[in-house]
Order: structure tokens, then C-alpha cells, then sequence
């Protein structure tokens, strides 16, 4: 194999360099590592899978469906690539230089497309089988794949809330096995197909990271000593993946190793609810407290169907994850916040048949920028809004742009309810696992991925390249066209 990217979901070189993974220091020893920096809302694996940011592609962690409503979504997937003039993927690419590939699990890939070689769908992009146990119609190219998929007992993907499992043998045991078997499969996919260009992502620490980061935060002060069942296994699975890294590189000797992934890790302190520092600015109106009861009651009777009957219906409709924005009075408001996106969007009438005309949406911007930098919330928690959207006009996807963008820690998630600013009441030691409510726990994303190259692939770095993860493709690009 000439070049052999490892991805690790979530890697951040911090953690990884505190644990006990003797094979991966190696490498990384004997490697470059670029400090690159993503802004968390264009999703990192699109960003190496196409060379271009999500405001071109579409691809953002959650967007704005467009669709006459507020509502927002997380999808993206393989026809999103293929469907986008500007993008050659990578698996193009390399395929049209003449390369067998062998691409697996990496996310945003649903359903996998036809290459010379071999590929592995990999799940989340808003795709329905994230989490799945079971391996769906479209995750295998070519199809016969999945024999080996099921000979060595693939596990998909695992989320710790759809997965239903609260025991900590019993999860840690699930996430050991599916990072050991994805790596005997892909073993012996490539030696079965032979590509020059391989691509493995693991996603088992990422998942603990979200879920309990508060006590990997102090496993790191003292990673040889772990003190308690949790920080044990945590402790393990790290060694885990060392131990597939070395018997990956073991076994296919590749003449280039990448290691790379979509963004670092952080500790998850507080949140960001931006609705209430709307409503406090008269810029965003709440609904009424019995149509707020009305949608309450609906909920809580569809929770009254049968799960089965819940499943059935959820598993017909097409692969798209939406969110629903909260209760707000859109015929009153002005702007608006969502989840996962760091920012503001206006009401405007051209993308959400609001109540802000054309003429007026950089007025009401530049009113909230200035209100909110004025704040003792932003100063404190060292937020900083500024305009957004209106620099990027020329760019493919400007309508998914949120008006108004807050730098902010990473540290610090954005959410849709809650209070304007709300610390993470979560954030303490976890001493089982069904204290655990949601799927980002006491982690959050970090906005510096893991970059390391061997040395001879950095003079394929050009100046102006810029460093974000749209550099690995140029990397790979550049060096497999020799």
C-alpha cells in the first residue's frame, strides 16, 4: 500500500499523547504534525473528502432545511458530493489517477459509491444508521464485502444513548470489539483487493470522550494510576486502539502514513442559548404558554406508541436527521439561534419567509453585534460576535450561513434551550454510567484536529494552503499523482 490515512474521530493530540499508546507515539514521533484549526460547524471528514469547506458543500454539522419551515438538519451523504459541481471527491480522484482504494467507515460516505477496490460506508452525516448494530443495504461496495464485514462480527457505529446499554463492562466491551473487528476487517479487505490508497476511521474513543470527558480530564493527570472502573476502561480502549493501529501498520506496511481527525476534544463547561438574549432584545417572541402546553401534550402522547411502532415508522421515512427549533412566535421575531451553530441567523423573508426585509437584514445584524459585545456575559465568557454571512455572498451554500458568528471557547456549546449562558451542572465525576442523559455529556469538539504527515509528504504543504482539514486533501492529491 502507498499511503494508508488513519483516522481517529475526535482524535486530539493532547489525550492521545497522555495515554498509553506506545505504537502511536511512534509514529507520531517519527511525523510532522501540523496544528491546523476548524470552526466545528463545517463537518471535518467533508472537509478531507472534498478540499473544500462546508460553505461550498453544504456540509455542516446542522443547517437550515430551507424548506418554507425553521426546522434544521444534519444530513449529508454520498449523493451530496456527487451532486456538487465544485466537488471531485477523493475517491474520484484517486481512481482517476489510476489507484485501486480501500476507504472504511469514514462518516458523510452513505451509501457507498463504486470504486476499483473496496469501500465501507461510514455512518452519522444525519444518516439513520447512526449507532446501528445491524449493516444496512448500501454500506458495502462491493456488495460480496459484507461476507467479510460478517465474518469478522462488524459493528457499524455505536451511540451510547440509542444503544440502550448502561453497564460499563458491558459498553467499553462493545466499543473494545468494534474498533479491534473493524481492523481485522479492513486487513483483510486490502489484502483481498490490494488498493494503494487505504482509509480507516475509528470512532469507539470519540464516543467516550462526548460521554465522559470530565473523567479522561483526570485520568490525563495521572494516566498510569487510573482510579476508578470508568477510568480503567477508558485506560484500556486507548491501549486498544494502539494495538490496532500497530497490527494495521503491521500488516500492510504502507509506504506513507497520514494520521489524522475531523476536530480535537474539549471539556464541555456551558452552554449558549442566543433565544434568550433575543427575547431580552425584543428581537425574538416566545409562543404562547397553551400553544407551548399543546406541543407538550403531543409529545407526550406519541410517546405513549409502542417503541416497535415508533421504529417502524421512523425506518420508512427517508435518511434524514431533522431538529426542530424551539417555541418561538416566528410571526414576531426577528432572529434566531439553533443548536450547533455558533451564531444568529435573521428572519429574513428571502430564506424563511420572515419578518426582516432584504434592505433591512444587515441593519438588524450589526444592531445584535453590537448589543451582544456590549454584554458582561460575552466579556466574561469571552464570546465576540461579528458579521458573517454577508462576507461569504459568493459562496455556494451563503443561504445555510448564519448572519451573525460568536467566537467563542471550545468549551462552550450552542443550544436552543436553557438559559442565555448555563454551566454544564453535568460536568462532575461519573460514577456509573446511568447518570449519563445525553450522547455530549462532558465533552464537546475542539477546533484543532490531529494532522501528522511523514516528513517526505511535507513538501507537498504549498504556501497559501490553508490549514484546515481542506489541506489533507490537497496533501493526498499532490502526493498520489506522482
Amino acid at each position: 500500500m502507498k499511503m494508508l490515512v488513519v483516522g481517529i474521530d475526535g482524535g486530539d493530540q493532547k489525550i492521545l499523547k497522555s495515554m498509553n499508546m506506545p505504537s502511536l507515539k511512534a509514529i507520531l514521533n517519527e511525523q510532522i504534525c501540523l496544528e491546523l484549526e476548524e470552526d466545528l460547524w463545517s463537518r471535518g471528514w467533508a472537509e478531507i473528502l472534498s478540499g473544500i469547506h462546508g460553505r461550498e458543500t453544504g456540509a455542516f454539522y446542522s443547517k437550515p432545511k430551507l424548506d418554507g419551515s425553521h426546522d434544521f438538519t444534519k444530513s449529508f451523504s454520498t449523493n451530496d458530493y456527487n451532486n456538487n459541481d465544485l466537488i471531485v471527491p477523493l475517491w474520484t480522484k484517486l481512481l482517476k489517477f489510476g489507484h485501486k482504494v480501500g476507504f472504511m467507515n469514514v462518516p458523510t460516505t452513505m451509501p457507498a459509491p463504486d470504486v476499483d477496490g473496496f469501500f465501507i460506508a461510514g455512518a452519522s452525516g444525519g444518516s439513520k444508521v447512526s449507532g446501528a448494530s445491524k449493516i444496512p443495504a448500501g454500506v458495502c461496495f462491493p456488495p460480496e464485502s459484507l461476507d467479510d464485514l460478517i465474518q469478522h462480527q462488524y459493528i457499524l457505529d455505536t451511540r451510547f444513548i440509542s444503544s440502550g446499554i448502561r453497564d460499563v463492562e458491558t459498553f467499553f466491551n462493545r466499543l473494545a470489539a468494534m474498533q479491534t473487528n473493524r481492523t481485522n476487517a479492513f486487513i483483510q479487505l486490502s489484502q483481498k483487493y490490494q488498493p494503494e490508497f487505504g482509509f480507516l476511521a475509528y470512532r469507539a474513543t470519540t464516543v467516550v470522550q462526548y460521554i465522559v470527558m470530565s473523567e479522561i480530564e483526570s485520568l490525563m493527570a495521572n494516566p498510569d494510576s487510573p482510579q476508578t472502573k470508568i477510568q480503567k476502561r477508558i485506560h484500556e480502549l486507548y491501549q486498544d486502539l494502539d494495538q490496532c493501529i500497530y497490527n494495521l501498520l503491521d500488516q500492510l506496511q504502507p509506504e506513507y502514513i497520514i494520521v489524522v481527525s475531523d476536530h480535537g476534544a474539549s471539556p464541555r463547561f456551558a452552554t449558549v442559548n442566543m433565544n434568550v438574549f433575543l427575547q431580552e432584545m425584543d428581537m425574538q417572541k416566545p409562543l404562547p404558554s397553551s400553544v407551548k402546553t399543546t406541543r407538550r401534550l403531543v409529545k407526550q402522547l406519541a410517546q405513549l406508541v409502542p417503541r416497535q411502532v415508533r421504529r417502524n415508522i421512523t425506518q420508512s421515512v427517508p435518511q434524514v436527521r431533522s431538529i426542530s427549533q424551539p417555541a418561538i412566535d416566528w410571526s414576531q421575531t426577528r432572529a434566531f439561534g439553533a443548536r450547533y451553530v455558533s451564531g444568529v441567523y435573521i428572519n429574513d423573508r428571502e430564506r424563511f419567509a420572515g419578518t426582516v426585509g432584504d434592505s433591512e437584514v444587515n441593519q438588524v445584524t450589526q444592531q445584535i453585534i453590537e448589543a451582544f459585545n456590549a454584554t458582561e456575559a460575552a466579556t466574561k465568557h469571552r464570546l465576540y460576535a461579528r458579521p458573517y454571512r454577508q462576507n461569504y455572498r459568493s459562496a455556494k451554500f451563503a443561504d445555510l450561513l448564519p448572519d451573525i458568528w460568536i467566537d467563542h471557547p471550545d468549551s462552550i456549546f450552542f443550544e436552543e434551550k436553557g438559559q442565555f449562558v448555563e454551566t454544564n451542572e453535568d460536568y462532575k465525576p461519573i460514577e456509573t454510567l446511568r447518570q449519563v442523559t445525553r450522547d455530549q455529556y462532558t465533552g464537546a469538539k475542539g477546533r484543532h484536529p490531529l494532522l501528522c504527515i511523514n516528513p517526505e509528504l511535507y513538501r507537498y504543504v504549498e504556501d497559501g494552503d490553508p490549514w484546515d482539514l481542506t489541506l489533507v486533501y490537497k496533501i493526498i492529491e499532490r502526493a498520489m499523482a506522482q
